[in-house]
């Protein structure tokens, strides 16, 4: 709901405007959340009821792949493959589970499903399980934890455990600084790219199909939004849309879209004839402010950054 407002407002209004809104929202969020003193204790997360149904099926099943086994119809690897395939179907199945048994009124039902914090797998693992492990190596370990949080582990899913663990400390200690690298090379191959004029008048352009956004589940009106047009868009029967040269606003693009013109040819940067740098025409919109780019932007770090940044959040997550 928060993202189609601030989208009808980046529309509608100037930036000055749109912060000061979003910061009311914020302090308004703020008050209401303190007002509401919601919290969560271990007495709101319930274990599953058939949990150790699911458990005790999954441990039948790796009893026959171990007999399997060791009658020489599987190798290592497959025999492996096999239990981890088992308790990852165990562990989805708990998953199912979790959310019916919370009220949805509850605490955690609530502070989970608006999205303020927190995302389910978290209390699938404080009261289903936690499951299966990956070692800092990144292999899979093939004895799952089946305790949750909130059970308690043995000695043994303890130690399981701590591989996870030392996992993630790993990844962040000596993966941020690879991404931090590829940040910088990027940045390297692409700070040249400044919007140096307003127009290199090159003739061709790339085209964006309809079919291609639909297929990557993305919305055609942000593919084709903030650039300008190498020819006039219309549709079969009515009235042109865009003239040749004229950018695509909010109000043009929705048209587009309503009118179900199934490809738009679009100015792009990878066919820019500026002598140096990139040209206005050709870049198009400043997403970050929604109006044409200015002279002097530097847009190749803008995109170095677009793609390092993420690689960056992407380690910290593990």
């Amino acid at each position: 709901m928060l993202r189609i407002l601030m989208g009808d407002m980046m529309k509608q209004y100037d930036q000055e405007k749109i912060i000061n809104c979003l910061d009311e929202i914020k302090t308004l969020g703020f008050n209401y959340a303190t007002m509401s003193g919601i919290s969560w204790g271990m007495d709101d997360l319930v274990i599953p009821g058939d949990k150790p149904e699911i458990i005790g099926g999954a441990e039948k099943e790796v009893e026959v792949i171990e007999e399997h086994f060791k009658k020489g119809l599987f190798s290592e690897s497959e025999r492996v493959a096999k239990i981890i395939e088992v308790w990852q179907r165990a562990k989805t199945e708990i998953e199912r589970r979790v959310p019916a048994t919370l009220k949805k009124a509850g605490s955690v039902f609530q502070i989970i499903d608006s999205g303020s914090r927190g995302s389910w797998s978290q209390p699938v693992q404080m009261s289903g399980m936690k499951g299966l492990v990956i070692n800092p190596a990144g292999q899979i370990i093939e004895l799952p934890v089946k305790s949750s949080y909130k059970e308690g582990f043995g000695v043994l899913e303890y130690f399981i455990s701590t591989h996870g663990a030392r996992k993630g400390t790993a990844d962040t200690a000596l993966r941020t600084s690879t991404a931090g690298y590829l940040t910088r090379r990027l940045i390297d191959v692409s700070h040249e790219v400044i919007v140096m004029e307003k127009d290199c008048k090159v003739k061709e352009g790339i085209t964006v199909f309809r079919k291609e956004a639909d297929n990557l589940g993305q919305d055609f009106v942000f593919k084709i939004v903030g650039r300008y047009v190498v020819e006039d868009v219309k549709p079969t029967k009515g009235k042109t849309i865009v003239k040749k040269g004229e950018l695509i606003d909010w109000e043009k693009s929705e048209e587009i879209v309503k009118a179900g013109i199934e490809s738009v040819r679009v100015h792009s940067p990878i066919t820019c004839e500026a002598a140096r740098g990139i040209c206005q025409k050709c870049y198009g919109w400043d997403l970050g402010r929604n109006k044409v780019v200015e002279l002097g932007q530097a847009v190749g770090i803008v995109a170095a950054q677009a793609i390092g940044e993420p690689g960056t959040q992407l380690t910290m997550r593990t």
